[in-house]
């Protein structure tokens, strides 16, 4: 059931039962108001009758729902649990190149799907009648085409309509193709760690604090997995100051779990006082060239230029490791709606852009990211045509929103 129909199915039970009501208390005794003569004929005028016309109505609907419902009602879709696939996961990701996002599946809140030659994989989300894919799929890309086919006839035989969360323009072309329309969620930052270095004018900012950190004897630790469970009480402690009574986010933003922390590099934040703040490491499965961040949280109070110090850490030890590109993350609704023809939905999103520092910081998100990125690339949501656009949106954001299930 989609939204749209959900609400007209509304109106119209909300409008029946209205007339009902109204032709019921119309022809009580008591009633003051009455129908007018000419209209007597085309209405039930004993309320006994009009009662037991209701009742049988409603027993004849239930018997066409019971006959539509569970008659007609198609097989259930099966979808794999990455929990119990995960051995395989890691050797998709390590035969083809992975996304951004790939990482994101051992949060094991997502199902996934394999084409059925086995060479192109999909994680995905289901909320209401949509399926709503996460990141670009991977696999080999010459089977690209004919796998999204092939996802989008197992959808429809179950009565969903896919969305394409957070693509590039690797498949644009094949969406364009099945119908699909695109919406510009912003752009993500990069830096070129081959360029990165902290000398320079530029950088004698970023210079002075790093050097402020280091001499009050801070330090960023790389950690590797197995983590100990005196790390994992320090992580959890840190994580939960910083979310201060906030609900945890899912879907395409990791979240506190400690299998999911177990499975890459963590890098911790530790001063005179212990540990206070850490930044878990996100693999792009690219065979080394490319690397990202996902969580990162310090404790309230942490001193001024924290986010800086363990951005300016990361790089460094990046690149000592031979990755070419850090990943700094989304900066949402970042140079959407900027020229005069674009669309008004873009427009709008530009405005909320400009104005909605009260809801989500994105002016200050993109300042800080603009300090370090050397390039940004576009990232899109693609809906059918036929899709509400705002529908679409608000059932992705509640579904980053809604309480983690595994």
């Amino acid at each position: 059931m989609t939204w749209g129909i959900v609400i007209l199915d509304l109106a119209i039970v909300t409008v029946i039962t209205a007339m009902y009501v109204m032709i019921g208390y119309v022809n009580l005794p008591s009633a003051k108001i009455h129908f007018p003569s000419a209209l007597q004929d085309y209405i039930i005028t004993d309320y006994h009758d009009l009662f037991y016309s209701a009742v049988i109505g409603i027993l004849i609907a239930i018997v066409i729902f019971y006959i539509g419902y569970f008659i007609r009602t198609p097989k259930k879709m099966v979808n794999l649990l990455s929990i119990e696939h995960e051995e395989a996961i890691k050797n998709h990701l390590m035969t083809y190149k992975g996304t951004e996002y790939s990482h994101l599946i051992f949060l094991h809140d997502k199902f996934v799907h394999w084409n059925e030659k086995g060479t192109v994989l999909f994680s995905y989300q289901i909320y209401a009648d949509k399926i709503i894919v996460l990141g670009d799929p991977v696999g080999n890309e010459s089977d690209f085409l004919s796998a999204i086919q092939e996802f989008l006839e197992l959808a429809d035989r179950h009565g969903y309509t896919p969305v394409f969360y957070e693509i590039n323009n690797k498949i644009f072309s094949a969406l364009h193709e099945y119908g699909y329309s695109f919406f510009k969620l912003g752009e993500e930052a990069f830096v070129d760690l081959e360029k990165f270095t902290l000398t320079g004018k530029e950088m004698k900012g970023s210079r002075a604090i790093k050097n402020k950190f280091e001499r009050e004897n801070y330090i960023v630790e790389i950690l590797s997995p197995p983590y100990s469970q005196e790390v994992m009480k320090e992580l959890k402690e840190v994580s939960t100051k910083w979310l201060q009574g906030r609900a945890e986010k899912g879907f395409s933003l990791g979240f506190f779990d400690e299998h999911y922390l177990s499975t890459s590099n963590i890098a911790i934040l530790r001063g005179a006082q212990g540990t206070f703040g850490f930044a878990s490491i996100m693999p792009m499965y690219d065979r080394g060239e490319r690397v990202s961040v996902d969580l990162m949280r310090f404790k309230p109070g942490s001193p001024s230029g924290t986010m800086d110090f363990i951005f300016l850490s990361l790089f460094e030890w990046a690149k000592s490791e031979g990755y070419r590109v850090f990943n700094m993350g989304m900066s949402p609704l970042s140079n959407v709606g900027q020229s005069r023809y674009s669309f008004l939905s873009e427009k709008i999103a530009a405005q909320i852009f400009l104005h909605g520092q009260h809801f989500y910081h994105f002016k200050g998100l993109k300042n800080f990211k603009l300090k370090y990125a050397d390039f940004w690339v576009p990232k899109y949501v693609a809906y059918r045509k036929k899709s509400s656009l705002p529908f679409t949106m608000a059932q992705i954001t509640l579904l980053i929103g809604q309480k983690r299930k595994k």
